[in-house]
């Protein structure tokens, strides 16, 4: 058996050979992508395992430590030397350290047997332990190591004191483990704290002066790849440029003999081509692809960074051909995809992510064959395909984006077969259908891939036009998005994988309704509302299984995450698996996932978990009033009408997708109609009404003519209504559509009181919580302002206020202003509030819809810190600033991620919010008004629900009624809605 440590035996009594030498200082073969900072390279250097030289050998060293117990520096040097031994088995095809359970035991024994008035070796012992559960983490992806070494990272942080050289290693150590969990669950404040405390260790390093070049490029390398992760997240280009100028820096660090100094030029040509995609700065790409080609060329064969950098410059050169067209470009992006897979296939044909490089050449060739409409270019595709399946073993989880690859292969012949070879296509066609479906059964994918593949199949069936075919394909797509489980995937991850798939709730329900087996209308509304709210819907199910089964939720989500991430070939134990024992062990998780499903499922009230519950709740939660829900297919729409009795689908013959996207495009993509210039506001609001009679005449006046609520004579009462908000007609005010408004009853105020929803199932949500009833004794009305913000002009909220805390119920409501209120402030506050009413500025994000939110006096309060919370008791939500309920993000608009949204799935079964930029000086009239005419529809014996809604409804009629000229302004009244129950 081979000693890793022989070689340090021999320097000690008279050094290695020129050869050994050489061999010891080559690069370790490291699996991608690199860790934040290889802490141990630098322990020697800085004094972090003191006692290595004392023992050459792991058995002398257990020795000695079962010789005398109770010595902790003894159980120190048997930990260090364990420790040590990764310099020479970093490899993941080895796996962490010959004996982890020695190495921790070892460790904690010593921590154990240390006096607490020996302060400094204590805290030593804890900063190397908690380096031991940062390193263990990138190798086994066990969450527990990430709660154990961040709580014990923040502790010795915390108590070194500046002045210690240690101090910038300790402060990386809780960067990479803050940056991990960032990375698993996408916390922003995790994200905000690992690129804080590794510029904290960068200026600290360069205060101290530390000795080694090498280690302070290091730490500032460790802050750039922070720095990309976070930029990676949220699409910061801040981020990613302060990322490459980092690994600059480093680069002028670095000594020119270390063979990391490769690896920082091809990071930096990654990340400018990174920069490229976001700047469309075509200097950026040049010098990325540049810089890769640079490194690439000085990288001997056979070293473990070497496939990643080529397949990066792949992807390189395919931008440059996206820019350019040039087939030459391409044929090279072609050349350097293959070229990375042979470097992968030299290094280790075993590592557990190398389908992935044959999967990029597969997809090259995929574009090239797309590019020349050739046969044989598809059939080359095809080959590579076949070949990668091949190299993958029986049950690997990648098989599936393996053969998915073939899949797309054979449906690329098919469609290239329909011009050139017509004879072939329905082979082509069968053969794609068939691996398609393959994929689509293995429950060993990853669920990403297989709900991709499934979207496919759909889509080459209603080529074919199978109606039945496609909306079997596209629900089964839906069918496995719970797999998907947004508390074990990072938000912006989410959202990404949904934009990749959007559309799968409305495709499903329109091929179901041209179904040639008659298929009914709750079906296809069943399918609309599967594959529409996807995060919100997963959400509401798995918090409800976290709050009555905290164990069995957190065994679901860890059991999600674990067969949504890469292949681990680390056993519990931390020894090295083969790659047919990770197989099985992936394999066997699958099945406990299963078997948890069909656990929960037994458990009273989540029967059909993790899906939506049946349809036959849809004609319940319309008890109250209908619900309407539109669903657009090319230039077909339909409206779903829920009522108490039945469901039924009315098509709007009268939308085309054109008309639908330019009105959609003024109102929501545009320009806030509020914020047009005053040379322009009427002209903007000519164009604004235009709209909103188009809107009642072609979407909302059928839709209250089917439902009979159009009448000559008002009743005495308004009957109420709910609005999916979900797809592109639920982005526009339904509740203000119309004209004419206080002398015409052609619009929809005349005949209803409007409230939206951004699901049914969120509707069903809000009316469970059993909030305190309005005007309860003891409620509380937190009024949160912040009327000066850097960047944004000043608000005017004293008078907003003053009418706020005046017209609303004063004898039996506490009420309290906070102003100018921190992120973590408003967050405290509104655990413990009923009513909470912002007045403040509000942000509608179209890149990262997550970001948006609301403006406070540090930070912002954004739609994923609202996503973390709970909250019972709360009543209503104000939420009087700009675009609250507003969703910009075009790809993703039957998610209706907007802040009023989030609001109303934290537990407020009532939120007020705004369409558009709200005007100061009718904010300022609006809430006042709408919290006196709560308090009259309370003593009106309302109910709480009722109350609400129609005291929103009558507070925007008074701005109409109120104003000569409200046809001309429709901008400042329009854009105020209720949400909720």
């Amino acid at each position: 058996m081979f000693k890793p440590f022989q070689n340090a035996k021999a320097s000690e009594r008279g050094g290695p050979t020129t050869a050994t030498a050489k061999k010891e200082t080559q690069r370790p073969v490291r699996n991608p992508p690199l860790p934040y900072y290889d802490w141990a390279k630098h322990v020697r250097k800085f004094g972090f395992f003191d006692h290595w030289t004392e023992h050459l050998d792991v058995s002398d060293a257990q020795e000695d430590a079962k010789e005398d117990p109770g010595s902790a520096d003894k159980q120190e040097a048997l930990a260090d030397l364990l420790v040590c031994q990764t310099q020479h088995w970093g490899d993941a095809k080895v796996g962490f350290f010959f004996d982890s359970g020695g190495l921790f035991r070892a460790m904690k024994e010593a921590i154990s047997l240390t006096s607490p008035d020996q302060a400094s070796q204590l805290l030593r012992r804890q900063s190397k332990l908690a380096m031991c559960y940062e390193k263990r983490y990138t190798l086994k992806q066990d969450v527990n190591d990430l709660r154990s070494g961040i709580l014990l990272a923040e502790h010795v942080v915390d108590q070194t004191p500046n002045s210690d050289p240690t101090k910038p290693f300790r402060l990386t150590c809780l960067a990479n483990l803050l940056g991990h969990r960032f990375k698993r669950g996408g916390d922003p404040n995790d994200g905000h704290g690992a690129v804080t405390y590794a510029a904290q260790a960068v200026e600290l390093g360069e205060r101290l002066e530390l000795a080694n070049d090498d280690a302070v490029a290091r730490l500032r390398r460790t802050l750039a790849v922070l720095l990309e992760a976070r930029s990676h997240r949220t699409g910061s280009l801040s981020d990613l440029e302060q990322a490459i100028q980092q690994t600059e820096q480093a680069l002028e660090r670095i000594t020119a003999s270390n063979p990391d100094r490769l690896a920082y030029i091809g990071e930096v040509g990654n990340m400018l081509v990174r920069k490229f995609q976001k700047s469309r700065d075509k200097r950026d790409l040049d010098s990325g692809i540049t810089k890769m080609e640079r490194a690439a060329s000085a990288i001997p064969k056979g070293d473990a960074m070497l496939p990643r950098l080529l397949d990066n410059q792949s992807n390189g050169y395919l931008e440059l051909y996206g820019q350019t067209g040039n087939m030459e470009v391409l044929a090279l992006a072609v050349k350097k995809a293959e070229a990375a897979h042979k470097a992968q296939f030299i290094i280790d044909r075993t590592y557990t992510q190398s389908g992935k490089y044959f999967n990029s050449v597969v997809r090259m060739y995929e574009v090239q064959a797309q590019a020349s409409q050739q046969l044989f270019d598809a059939g080359m595709m095809v080959a590579f395909a076949k070949r990668g399946i091949k190299d993958l073993k029986t049950g690997h989880p990648d098989k599936a984006e393996a053969i998915e690859c073939l899949a797309d292969a054979m449906a690329l012949e098919f469609h290239i077969a329909a011009r050139l070879r017509p004879e072939k296509r329905e082979e082509f066609m069968n053969k794609a259908e068939g691996h398609y479906r393959e994929v689509a059964g293995l429950e060993n994918g990853h669920p990403f891939t297989r709900i991709r593949v499934c979207k496919k199949l759909g889509d080459l069936r209603s080529v074919n036009m199978d109606s039945d075919g496609a909306a079997e394909a596209y629900e089964l797509a839906i069918s496995l998005w719970p797999r998907l489980n947004p508390r074990t995937m990072a938000r912006e991850d989410v959202e990404y994988v949904i934009s990749q798939l959007s559309g799968l709730g409305p495709l499903a329900a329109y091929y179901i309704c041209r179904s040639k087996k008659g298929r009914s209308a709750s079906e296809a509304l069943h399918a609309l509302e599967s594959g529409r709210g996807i995060i919100a819907s997963l959400t509401i199910e798995v918090s409800d299984l976290k709050i009555e089964h905290g164990e069995l939720y957190d065994r679901y989500t860890e059991l999600c995450y674990i067969i949504s991430s890469p292949l681990v070939r680390i056993s519990h134990d931390g020894s090295s698996l083969s790659p047919a024992a990770a197989i099985s062990r992936r394999n066997q998780q699958v099945k406990d996932l299963k078997l948890l499903e069909d656990q929960i499922r037994a458990l009273p009230g989540f029967k059909t978990f993790p899906r939506t519950h049946s349809t036959t709740n849809f004609t319940k939660l319309a008890s109250r009033g209908p619900i309407v829900c539109f669903s657009t297919t090319g230039d077909v729409t339909y409206a779903f009408l829920v009522t108490r009795d039945h469901v039924e689908v009315l098509q709007l013959e009268k939308i085309k997708h054109e008309d639908l996207q330019a009105h959609v495009k003024l109102l929501v993509r545009g320009k806030s109609p509020a914020s047009v210039a005053t040379s322009r506001r009427a002209e903007n609001n000519e164009r604004v009404r235009e709209t909103l009679q188009w809107l009642w005449n072609c979407a909302v006046k059928p839709v209250l003519q089917r439902l009979k609520f159009i009448k000559k004579t008002s009743p005495e009462r308004l009957p109420r209504i709910w609005w999916v908000t979900s797809g592109l007609l639920g982005l526009l005010p339904l509740h203000a559509a119309g004209s004419g408004w206080g002398t015409s009853t052609e619009n929809t105020m005349s005949h209803v009181v409007s409230s939206y929803i951004p699901t049914l199932k969120a509707l069903a949500y809000a009316r469970k919580k059993q909030p305190r009833p309005l005007g309860d004794p003891g409620t509380e009305l937190l009024v949160i302002s912040v009327p000066e913000k850097k960047g944004y002009k000043k608000l005017k909220v004293g008078a907003e206020i003053d009418g706020v805390v005046k017209n609303f119920l004063p004898d039996t409501v506490k009420s309290s202003v906070l102003s100018m209120p921190s992120r973590k402030e408003a967050l405290g506050k509104l655990k413990s509030t009923n009513i909470a009413h912002f007045i403040c500025h509000g942000i509608s994000e179209a890149r990262s819809p997550s970001q948006g939110g609301l403006e406070l006096a540090d930070e912002r309060l954004t739609i994923q810190d609202l996503s973390q919370l709970s909250l019972d008791q709360v009543q209503i939500a104000y939420l009087s600033a700009c675009s609250t309920a507003r969703n910009k993000n075009s790809e993703i608009v039957d998610e209706s991620i907007a802040v009023a949204s989030a609001f109303s799935l934290v537990g407020f079964p009532h939120v007020i919010g705004t369409l558009w930029e709200a005007s100061d000086k009718i904010a300022q009239k609006i809430a006042p008004r709408f919290y006196k005419m709560l308090l009259e529809k309370k003593q009106e014996r309302f109910s709480d629900n009722d109350a609400v809604a129609h005291a929103m409804h009558q507070a925007t009629v008074s701005l109409w009624k109120d104003r000569t000229n409200a046809q001309e302004r429709v901008d400042e009244w329009v854009p105020f809605i209720h949400l909720g129950a």
